[in-house]
């Protein structure tokens, strides 16, 4: 409780010996309800204040007082000055704010059924045993109180062993963690299953050290770049791309020739410098798909569909290459604070060696799509940096 309502209290109780809660607009206060809270913690002073609950009659508004009021506001919305006496009673009656109110027309609006006597409990200050005018009251014991020895001259309040604490802030959920939860929502509605991988993690060279494809006998085959020393390349990089992919097609081969939609979420760790679009660490969305007669137009209409329920637009795609797919598009969502186009993923078909190798029939084809969490939230969250969403 603030000092200057000890003061106007010690001031009003000083002139009138006591008051009622029902006086609370004399008191400072705009409502009855917090008077009487302000007014039971004058309890922990001891014998300062005698305080005693008395049961009184107040107006209150009956129905037919209601329903006039609610009338009455639709008439005169337009100009709430031209109202009538009636209307402003009843009002002052509504906010228990009846003093300025003449007594014979309270009565008048009772024998019309407008308003009605009912009860409230309310308190009743006065001056206790202890009270002295010169008396300082204070909740707190303060470092200021201590040091220019004022507390020599304070009523404290007793502590009060009953009353609530502050309602500490805790944390919330982070925004990657949120974020994934709402992609997993989409995908179950988009008929996915979900793998978990968390335990696979490989060692895998930049995708940036893969040069194009040598085609031997029908054959595919990926080559390093020669100039690339592929231990060093390995040595800076834990990647879990390539697990999840990995782990994925394990988990579709054994279904094989039953349509299946997959997608697993990971981290992917990667150790080199990193800017406002590239962090060391960050989660990787892969998905795949198998079923029969896919092609190109099935992936463009898997990212506008998850997009579409994740409120992401300005979507584009380019060409693009992946070393396990062939066509490939890449994902490109549009940022307006960079006013650039953010690259956030790369999709297309699995290559026909790989399907060959697992099994599968000519007519069959597996989709793959892969995003970064990160770089989509940094258009969706409409920020810069994605150290930001650290």
């Amino acid at each position: 409780m603030e000092s200057k309502f000890y003061s106007k209290l010690f001031t009003y109780i000083e002139t009138n010996n006591s008051f009622s809660s029902l006086d609370f607009s004399d008191i400072g206060f705009e409502k009855h309800s917090e008077a009487l809270l302000s007014l039971k913690s004058l309890k922990s002073f001891g014998h300062i204040f005698l305080i005693s609950e008395v049961k009184r009659k107040f107006w209150c508004l009956t129905e037919k007082g209601e329903e006039f009021l609610r009338n009455s506001k639709q008439k005169n919305v337009q100009n709430i000055l031209e109202v009538d006496k009636l209307f402003n009673s009843l009002v002052k009656v509504k906010e228990e704010n009846v003093k300025s109110v003449d007594e014979n027309f309270l009565k008048e609006c009772e024998e019309n059924n407008y308003i009605k006597k009912g009860e409230i409990d309310s308190l009743e200050v006065s001056k206790g045993n202890s009270f002295a005018d010169n008396l300082v009251l204070a909740d707190d014991l303060t470092a200021d109180m201590i040091g220019s020895d004022s507390w020599n001259n304070l009523v404290l309040s007793s502590y009060d062993y009953n009353k609530m604490g502050l309602m500490e802030k805790f944390g919330g959920l982070h925004v990657i963690y949120n974020f994934g939860t709402a992609i997993r929502e989409a995908l179950f509605e988009l008929g996915f299953k979900e793998v978990h991988v968390s335990n696979y993690v490989e060692k895998y060279s930049k995708e940036d050290a893969d040069k194009a494809l040598e085609e031997t006998d029908n054959v595919y085959s990926v080559h390093l770049n020669e100039n690339t020393n592929e231990e060093e390349a390995c040595s800076k990089t834990y990647y879990l791309r390539s697990s999840l992919f990995n782990r994925l097609l394990s988990e579709i081969s054994i279904l094989k020739s039953v349509p299946s939609k997959l997608f697993t979420i990971g981290k992917v760790f990667q150790n080199r410098e990193f800017d406002s679009l590239d962090i060391p660490e960050y989660h990787s969305l892969e998905m795949m798909i198998s079923d029969v007669d896919l092609d190109l137009s099935n992936v463009l209409g898997i990212c506008a569909a998850l997009f579409s329920r994740l409120n992401i637009g300005f979507t584009d795609f380019k060409q693009a290459y992946f070393p396990y797919t062939s066509p490939t598009v890449g994902i490109y969502l549009y940022n307006e604070i960079l006013d650039a186009w953010i690259s956030v993923g790369k999709g297309g078909i699995v290559r026909p060696e790989v399907m060959k190798k697992l099994g599968y029939n000519d007519n069959m084809f597996i989709l793959r799509l892969g995003f970064s969490l990160e770089r989509v939230l940094l258009n969706k969250n409409e920020t810069d940096d994605m150290s930001n969403l650290l």
